[in-house]
């Protein structure tokens, strides 16, 4: 919204004093500046609160903020055309006029009706039947009149009793009984279904088009105000009553002059009258005002008048649009028929009349008009300062430097004793006792006593207490607060200081109660002095602003602050909830610049009055502000409140209940309005989103919402508003919405995760577990091995000699009655020898578990240190051979290596029964352990199965198998056997060979050790 201009009505006349000064706050929407589609026409307004304007671009809504441009849906009938007239109907419905057709527009549908004519105004009578008027007929069978109901539409012509085709009608209005007045070129016919009454005076014999009559308003009486476009003797705004003629006079105005355009009937009775080329009058008990382009009006000739549901006059014409709404505060200033706009004191008489300081000019104000002004000659003096009227409404003013009493029609001079001028007077006050004190400036300030015109006392004021601030006692003496925050009371030649407000915080006009307690304002809140206590009000207390200028209570005991922010109300009751709690937190009005407010204060006082009519009367250097608190606007219309569009990721989208955005939706924005017109700046909003939101959100003014975090899900986005006097609308509007989630997004997605996770993490516990089992299982398997093997070494060799050592033990007991000392001897011998080799082999069997590779590497040595422990015969040859580079083994295939080549060697060393045994290590791709001999060789069978009742080959095919080892046991070319185990490499070195060229080298390494023992195979064992 484009807010232009924001004038005060002109008041250059007399009002009722009943009521407050008839002044409105004025905004203009001006085409120039390109709000508007077309010129405006017409405005109405729906039952959903929102206006239409009807204008030569088509129609237009506005929300207080906007005016959007109405687009029909897509098959829906409204012709892009001018229209002419608009009119909100009971049931929701807007009917819209133009040139040639009728449109009705409901729930944003259209419909066209066949009505080939102008249509200048639609109204609805108390049935809830349209009445349209017409001119321009066309067709044969046209008629001027038609009416709309429910149940059909029927037209009333000539043969009706309406003999006016050829001019139409310009308006219509209904009569209350059944009937309807019509306004033709030539003047007015009250026509019911059996009878039409003409009334043409002779002063519309010769009018035509626009000079005819224009307006109808039907008035509580029964008569009839006639709008014509001409003004004149006969014409202008006439009365009809009874069939009789009259001109329309108010006050000192006669509507005879007024060539009308349009009339509208507020609800306070006030009437509005739309002028051809004169601007508007309002009407008001017998008083009227008049707006001109002079008070920026859009424009001198208005179309139409219109009052929205607040009270709200709007205004269409050529140039724009106006609207007017009433002010709570208002200003009076030269505009207004004051002298000046230098007001600066003000003092209200017994009489009902108000003196007004006005820079060079004491002004006298009755019934709202300034009667007469008191200038230099009359002033003894120019510059006028403070005022009071004592008991005997007699006048006391400062001017210059000296203070004048005035006395029926004659002023004097009071002086010092020696005749003297006193200096320039900033605050006059008379106390309890009739003494009249007067402060003047100077170094230091002076308070004088005075009485019977005469100064009986001159005190000079304390540092402290220098300032203007002063007020009488209800009793005898005089309250002085000083610009230093210290409080003081003068009486009887003693200065007291009472309390303190702060060294910082300046003490300014004050108000005394009855009880004797003092309201201060101070420039960090609300002083009250009572009970021997002084006591702040500030924000703290919820108050707007703290800086306060001047106080004063009303007759209902309600304290007006005059503030810097605006002036602030504050009712008895929460003043008496204040004094008791301190802390509370208070309820108030504020009256700010929107309200009429004018910031500012002046150095004189008294800076705020009460006229006998209860009004309160404040001054700030410049401007004569006015509030009336019986009578105050108060606008009690709750806001409608819409949800206009949602916007999700900058696509714009109607919104419809339930309605689904796009998966993946980040950025939404909700736009939404509430439809109050009065203040729309101080139209408040909350708002919630159900299923994001913990609590309201207060966004003061703004009509968006604004979310960039919203998941997948159901919403449910509830908004509310208040108007610009805090009435809330409590229901508010709503809108159910859902976000799409993306297929990852969705419940089955995540369950299926969730099973996949569960069973991902199912089978790795299995696995683990498996894992476990299995080197558990492997352990086991170990260790049955080793004791499968320990016992199969132990049967071949231990328990053999112990079952030798038995039977030849046997043998001696037996026959140890017949044998002789010689062959027991020999036994015993041989028991011995036998247990020596059972002894032996147990040493050789825990040499070979002691014997281990686990913490060396060396296999070659560990090879080398078995055979020497097995005892190698001095007709066999033993060697160990190394072909590569030696690399670190994994302890375990080191271990089982060594297991195996063990169990070979000694197998060669026992049985093979050669003079030569050879082991030969081959570190390559894979690891290579060869044992051979030249021996007798190995039966095939036992080559492959193992010897029955002996588990040595047993034990090394499993250890090989545990270790991935491939173990082969056969004969060698030139006889003896071969023993070959081949570990791959992966499985033997603690770490494994990388990149291409240790690839290829231990390749190459791979290839001479086969070749190698190829060579040595085809040579025999040496």
């Amino acid at each position: 919204m484009l807010l232009l201009s924001l004038l005060p009505a002109r008041t250059a006349r007399a009002l009722d004093p009943n009521r407050s000064v008839s002044q409105y706050a004025h905004t203009t929407w001006r085409m120039a500046d390109g709000e508007l589609p077309g010129i405006p026409h017409a405005i109405a307004q729906t039952t959903d609160g929102y206006l239409w304007m009807g204008t030569e671009g088509g129609l237009v809504r506005f929300d207080g903020a906007r005016f959007v441009p109405w687009v029909a849906p897509a098959g829906d009938a409204l012709c892009e055309c001018a229209i002419l007239s608009l009119m909100g109907a009971r049931d929701g419905s807007l009917w819209i006029g133009t040139p040639r057709w009728l449109y009705r527009v409901k729930n944003g549908i259209s419909k066209k009706y066949p009505l080939r004519a102008q249509i200048n105004q639609i109204v609805e009578d108390s049935a809830g039947s349209v009445w349209i008027a017409k001119s321009r007929l066309v067709a044969p069978d046209d008629a001027p009149l038609c009416r709309i109901s429910e149940a059909a539409m029927a037209c009333f012509g000539a043969k009706d009793g309406l003999p006016f085709k050829k001019d139409g009608l310009a308006a219509v209005a209904e009569d209350g009984s059944g009937g309807m007045w019509l306004g033709t070129v030539h003047g007015v016919y009250h026509w019911t279904p059996k009878q039409t009454k003409p009334h043409l005076p002779p002063s519309l014999a010769t009018a035509s088009g626009a000079t005819g009559v224009l307006a109808l308003l039907r008035q509580a009486d029964g008569s009839v105000l006639v709008g014509v476009g001409q003004s004149g003797e006969g014409l202008g705004l006439q009365r009809l009553q009874d069939g009789a003629w009259s001109g329309f006079r108010a006050h000192d105005a006669n509507g005879t002059a007024w060539a009308v355009s349009a009339l509208h009937a507020d609800r306070s009775g006030g009437l509005w009258v739309a002028t051809v080329r004169d601007g508007i009058y309002h009407v008001q008990d017998s008083a009227v005002d008049h707006f001109s382009r002079h008070e920026g009006l859009a424009s001198e000739s208005p179309d139409a008048l219109f009052e929205d549901r607040e009270g709200n006059i709007w205004v269409a014409s050529s140039q724009g649009i106006d609207r007017f709404r009433d002010l709570p505060v208002i200003s009076l200033t030269a505009q207004q028929g004051l002298s000046g706009d230098h007001v600066a004191s003000v003092a209200a008489t017994r009489d009902g009349g108000l003196w007004v300081g006005n820079g060079n000019a004491l002004d006298f104000l009755k019934d709202d008009r300034r009667l007469h002004s008191l200038t230099e000659k009359d002033l003894l003096g120019k510059q006028i300062t403070a005022l009071l009227i004592d008991h005997r409404d007699r006048l006391w003013y400062g001017v210059d430097v000296n203070l004048v009493v005035r006395e029926e029609g004659r002023s004097r001079i009071v002086a010092q004793p020696d005749g003297s001028a006193l200096g320039v007077v900033i605050s006059i006050v008379q106390d309890g006792a009739q003494n009249i004190w007067a402060v003047t400036t100077g170094s230091p300030q002076t308070l004088h006593k005075i009485r019977g015109a005469q100064v009986l006392e001159s005190i000079p004021v304390p540092q402290s207490a220098m300032g203007r601030a002063i007020k009488a006692d209800v009793r005898e003496g005089v309250w002085i607060g000083g610009a230093r925050g210290i409080l003081q009371h003068y009486t009887r030649g003693k200065m007291t200081v009472v309390a303190s407000a702060g060294s910082d915080n300046g003490i300014g006009g004050m108000w005394t109660e009855r009880d004797g307690s003092l309201w201060a304002a101070t420039s960090r809140g609300i002083a009250l002095w009572k009970d021997n206590g002084l006591r702040l009000m500030d924000s703290r207390n919820g108050l707007p602003c703290d800086r306060a200028y001047s106080v004063i209570k009303d007759d209902a005991g309600t304290l007006w602050v005059y503030a810097s922010c605006g002036v602030i109300s504050i009712s008895a009751s929460e003043l008496n909830t204040w004094w008791g709690s301190p802390n509370a937190s208070l309820k108030f009005r504020l009256f700010g610049l929107l309200d009429g407010y004018v910031a500012g204060s002046s150095p004189f006082s008294p800076e705020v009055t009460k006229s006998t009519d209860g009004r309160l009367w404040f001054v700030n250097d410049r401007t004569l502000q006015v509030i009336d608190p019986r009578r105050l606007p108060d606008n009690r219309v709750p806001p409608p409140v819409h949800i206009e569009a949602i916007t999700a990721d900058r696509k714009r989208y109607a919104p419809t209940n339930g309605m689904s955005l796009p998966a993946l939706t980040k950025d939404i924005q909700i736009d939404y309005v509430a439809l109050s017109y009065a203040l729309p700046q101080k139209v408040k909003f909350r708002y919630k989103l159900d299923g994001h939101d913990a609590a309201w959100q207060e966004p003061g003014n703004r009509r968006q919402a604004f979310y960039n975090d919203l998941r997948p899900g159901s919403y449910r986005f509830n908004v509310m508003a208040c108007n610009n006097d805090g009435v809330w609308n409590e229901t508010g509007a709503a809108l159910n919405f859902s976000i799409t989630p993306a297929y990852y997004q969705t419940m089955w997605f995540r369950a299926l995760a969730a099973a996949v996770t569960v069973m991902f993490f199912y089978l790795a516990y299995r696995i683990r577990v498996r894992q476990i089992a299995a080197a558990l299982t492997a352990r086991f398997d170990e260790r049955t091995a080793e004791r499968t093997r320990l016992a199969a070494e132990l049967h071949d060799t231990i328990l053999q000699s112990i079952q030798a050592t038995k039977l030849i033990a046997d043998h001696a007991r037996h026959g140890a009655a017949s044998q002789k000392p010689a062959e027991l001897n020999e036994a015993i011998v041989s028991i011995s020898n036998w247990l020596a080799k059972a002894t032996t082999e147990a040493r050789a069997a825990l040499n070979d578990l002691r014997s281990s590779t686990v913490e060396k590497n060396d296999l070659a040595q560990a090879f080398q240190c078995t055979a020497e422990s097995l005892g190698v015969p001095a007709s066999m040859r033993f060697t160990v051979s190394v072909e590569g580079k030696p690399r670190d083994l994994h302890p375990i295939v080191r271990e089982e290596v060594y297991r195996i080549g063990n169990e070979a060697i000694l197998n060669g060393l026992r049985h093979s029964g050669g003079d030569a045994l050879r082991v030969v290590l081959v570190y390559a791709h894979k690891l290579i352990v060869r044992i051979s001999d030249n021996g007798a060789g190995i039966a095939p069978d036992i080559a492959s199965n193992g010897r029955p009742g002996h588990f040595g080959l047993l034990g090394m095919q499993e250890r090989a198998c545990r270790i991935h080892a491939k173990l082969s046991i056969a004969g060698g070319p030139n006889g003896g056997t071969v023993v070959e185990l081949a570990v791959p490499g992966k499985m033997a070195y603690a770490t494994p060979p990388y990149g291409m060229l240790k690839r290829v080298s231990a390749k190459v390494a791979q290839c001479f050790a086969r070749r190698q023992l190829a060579t040595d195979d085809a040579k025999g064992p040496e």
